[in-house]
C-alpha cells in the first residue's frame, strides 16, 4: 500500500489485535478498556438519520468517551456502538455551538491506528506489497529455466581473482575456471532479461508481482510451490470488517468459505494462474477440512445432489481424505491421498458424497480468527527471500507440497526420520538429486 490511512475501522483494528494475540474476546476487551482509558484517539460519525449532524464527524475533544465500555456495547462487524454516544463543543466552541452536549447515534467509529499499534502491540506493517524488484525477478525465472544449474553470482574470492587476471591472482587455472563461470552467469542472466523483456518487463524497473507470477506459472507450472506457500495461513487481504461480517451469517457457502481461507475473498483474484488458485484452494481445504474433522467448525449439506435438507455433516466424515468435489460446494473422497481400498471404494461410488455444503459462519469465523497472525510470506514480505538461489531446498519444497498436499505434519505425528525418507524417496523415484537432511527439514519449517 502506497499510504496507510491514519485512522482505522474498529472491525479492522479488532482484527489486527487477535492477529497479533490470537484470543477474540481478549482483543475485545483490551480495545474496550484502552479507549475508555483515552488511550486509544476515536473519530466518529453520526448516523445519517439525523437531521442536526447528519453524516458529520468528529474528534477528540467533541466526543463524550463513556468511562466503561464492555465488548457488548459494540457492533463489531459494523464497527459502531449501540447506543448513542454524548457529542458536544470543545473549549471555545461554547459560544457558537447550537444545543449543547446531547446523545447522538453514531453510524461508525474509527480509531487512529498508530495508537493501536502502540498500545495493544500489535504488528503494523504494510499489508499491500504489490512489487517485485527486477533482481528477485531475474533470480526466480533464472531458477526455473536452469534449476540446478543457476548459478546467480560469483562469490567473494571469485570476484577477487577474476579482478586479478590471469598473473595476478592464485594462479591462470583458477582465473580460467572462474573467467568461464563468469560467463556462464552473463548467459543465464542475459536469458532471464530477455524472458522478461519478451513479457514487457523492461528497464530493471519493479516488477507487478501479481502479472510477473502468472506468467511465470504459465511458463514454469512447478513454480507455483515456490510462490504460494508450502502450508496454508490467513491471507493478509482478509480484512477484519469483512471476516466479522461474516461471523454474523449463519451459514456460509463451503465455495466461498474456501475462497476467504486461500485469497481473503469470496472470489478468486483474476490475475492469478488458475494453476496457483486451484493449489490455494487445495491447501485451505485440507486445513478446513481438519478443523471439521476436529468438530472446531461445523458443516451442513443434502446428501442428495437434488435434496435441500440441511443435515449435519459428521466430524467423524473427515476421517477418511476429503476434498472440494463436482458440482460446485459439494465434498467427495480426495483420490489423491486416500489408500488403495478407500480410492476402489470412491471409484465405485461406495463413499459418502455431500452436496450444497454449508460452513457454520460462527465457528468458521472465531477458528479462523484464532489461527493468529497472517501468513507475510504469503504476500511477499520485502527481504523475505534468500538473496541467492536454494535449488535444493526448492526441490524438498515440491516434493513435501505433493506427499503432503500443501498440510505439513508437525513432528510428533511424523518424526523427522519419516519425513526425511519420505522425501529421498520421492526425488529418487523422479531422478532429482538428493537434498541433505537438514535442508529438507528447513523446507519444512522444522528447522532454521
Amino acid at each position: 500500500m502506497i499510504y496507510t490511512p491514519d485512522w482505522e475501522l474498529l472491525a479492522d483494528a479488532l482484527q489486527r489485535v487477535v492477529s497479533a494475540h490470537e484470543d477474540l474476546e481478549v482483543s475485545k476487551a483490551a480495545i474496550c478498556n484502552a479507549i475508555a482509558d483515552k488511550k486509544i484517539a476515536v473519530r466518529v460519525t453520526v448516523d445519517r438519520s439525523h437531521e442536526s449532524f447528519s453524516g458529520r464527524t468528529f474528534v477528540g475533544d467533541n466526543i463524550d468517551v463513556p468511562v466503561r465500555i464492555n465488548c457488548d456495547d459494540f457492533d463489531w462487524g459494523k464497527s459502531r456502538p449501540l447506543q448513542p454516544w454524548r457529542i458536544g463543543p470543545r473549549p471555545g466552541e461554547h459560544y457558537s455551538w447550537i444545543g449543547g452536549w446531547k446523545p447522538e447515534p453514531i453510524e461508525m467509529i474509527e480509531l487512529r491506528r498508530e495508537d493501536v499499534t502502540k498500545v495493544l502491540r500489535c504488528d503494523d506493517r504494510d499489508n499491500d506489497v504489490q512489487v517485485i524488484t527486477y533482481a528477485e525477478a531475474v533470480e526466480q525465472v533464472g531458477t526455473a529455466r536452469f534449476a540446478d544449474d543457476w548459478i546467480g553470482g560469483l562469490t567473494g574470492h571469485e570476484e577477487y581473482v577474476l579482478d586479478a587476471g590471469a598473473f595476478g591472482g592464485p594462479s591462470v587455472a583458477e582465473f580460467s575456471d572462474v573467467q568461464d563461470k563468469a560467463r556462464e552467469i552473463e548467459f543465464q542472466c542475459s536469458w532471464a532479461e530477455n524472458w522478461l523483456e519478451e513479457r514487457g518487463f523492461l528497464g530493471g524497473a519493479p516488477l507487478p508481482r501479481a502479472k510477473f507470477e502468472r506468467e511465470l506459472i504459465e511458463a514454469f507450472p512447478w513454480k507455483v510451490s515456490a510462490i504460494a506457500p508450502v502450508s496454508w495461513s490467513p491471507p493478509r487481504q482478509l480484512a477484519g470488517s469483512r471476516l466479522i461480517d461474516f461471523g454474523n451469517e449463519p451459514a456460509i457457502w463451503l465455495s466461498d468459505a474456501v475462497n476467504l481461507m486461500a485469497f481473503g475473498n469470496v472470489n478468486a483474484p483474476k490475475e492469478r494462474h488458475l494453476v496457483e488458485c486451484v493449489f490455494r484452494r487445495r491447501q485451505a481445504t485440507i486445513v478446513l477440512f481438519e478443523a471439521a474433522r476436529k468438530d472446531i467448525v461445523r458443516l451442513i449439506g443434502s446428501p442428495d445432489v437434488e435434496g435441500d435438507s440441511s443435515d449435519t455433516i459428521p466430524p467423524r466424515y473427515f476421517d477418511f481424505p476429503r476434498n472440494l468435489g463436482d458440482p460446485d460446494n459439494s465434498i467427495s473422497t480426495d483420490l489423491d491421498r486416500a489408500s488403495d481400498a478407500a480410492f476402489s471404494g470412491a471409484f465405485h461410488r461406495k463413499h459418502q458424497k455431500w452436496f450444497n455444503a454449508r460452513v457454520d459462519g460462527p465457528s468458521f469465523v472465531a477458528w479462523l480468527m484464532s489461527r493468529g497472525s497472517p501468513s507475510h510470506a504469503d504476500e511477499h514480505v520485502p527481504g523475505a527471500r534468500a538473496a541467492r538461489s536454494q535449488p535444493s531446498r526448492e526441490r524438498a519444497k515440491r516434493a513435501l507440497v505433493d506427499i503432503y498436499n500443501g498440510n505439513i505434519p508437525d513432528q510428533a505425528t511424523e518424526p523427522n526420520p519419516l519425513l526425511c525418507r519420505k522425501v529421498a524417496a520421492w526425488l529418487k523415484k523422479r531422478n532429482l538429486a538428493d537434498v541433505k537432511d537438514d535442508t529438507i527439514l528447513r523446507a519444512a519449517g522444522r528447522r532454521k
